[in-house]
């Protein structure tokens, strides 16, 4: 057996050689900005996103606020007018110079008062919470007029008859006391403030001071309207 020793050929090594291809290393370098460029985020991103349409929220209707007013102490005569937020009402059975909320014994001069209590309250509900208010009352204009068919009852008393106002809760009390006139000018008053389902007792005193006697001063009639109003912010 012979052993022979093979030999390159001069050159021969040419084809193990890798060969220089531009469009390659162009395609290689195109290959790694893509993946810089995803990387940094400058390329557009996939979004998933979800918008809420049915968000609101209701305020407190007129439930929440109101005022009522009833024959006292404590609304036991009954009630005679309640208002909601945002409307008014009129209560014409409680006579508040009348003696119980009827028209009672004439007034004598220097003698005896009538005396009337009215219960106002806060209507609002607690559950929810309604709304807190600020309680006052309103003279209006007084006017004095003789008895129909009376021969006397010419004087004007409306500055003469005297009414206290006291109400259970107020900050003062009274909460006001003078001659109608004077109510009138003071209005309006500010009696208390009145959480929801709250309520004070207002009490109403009208008297004819002494010296009142005069045949002017007989058979007269007195009237004048009276408003309460709560107020919420």
């Amino acid at each position: 057996m012979s052993i022979r020793a093979m030999g390159l050929k001069k050159g021969g090594g040419d084809r193990f050689k890798r060969r220089f291809s531009p469009m390659l290393w162009l395609a290689s370098l195109s290959a790694i900005a893509v993946l810089a460029l995803g990387v940094t985020g400058t390329l557009s991103q996939i979004v998933a996103s979800i918008t809420n349409s049915n968000n609101s929220v209701q305020t407190a209707g007129p439930s929440s606020f109101g005022l009522s007013e009833a024959l006292g102490p404590n609304g036991t005569g009954g009630v005679c007018a309640t208002a909601s937020g945002g409307s008014t009402a009129t209560c014409s059975t409680i006579n508040k110079f009348g003696v119980n909320g009827a028209a009672g014994v004439p007034l004598v001069s220097g003698g005896g008062s009538n005396t009337t209590t009215v219960t106002l309250a806060n209507t609002a509900s607690t559950t929810p919470p309604g709304v807190t208010g600020t309680l006052t009352v309103t003279g209006g204009t007084c006017s004095s007029a003789p008895v129909p068919g009376s021969a006397d009852g010419t004087a004007d008393l409306c500055g003469i008859m005297n009414v206290v106002i006291n109400c259970t809760g107020a900050s003062t009390n009274p909460v006001f006391s003078g001659n109608l006139n004077a109510f009138t000018a003071a209005s309006p008053i500010t009696i208390t403030t009145l959480a929801p389902a709250a309520s004070t007792d207002c009490t109403f005193t009208t008297s004819l001071p002494a010296g009142n006697e005069t045949p002017a001063q007989q058979d007269v009639v007195v009237s004048q309207p009276i408003t309460f109003a709560l107020s919420g912010a």
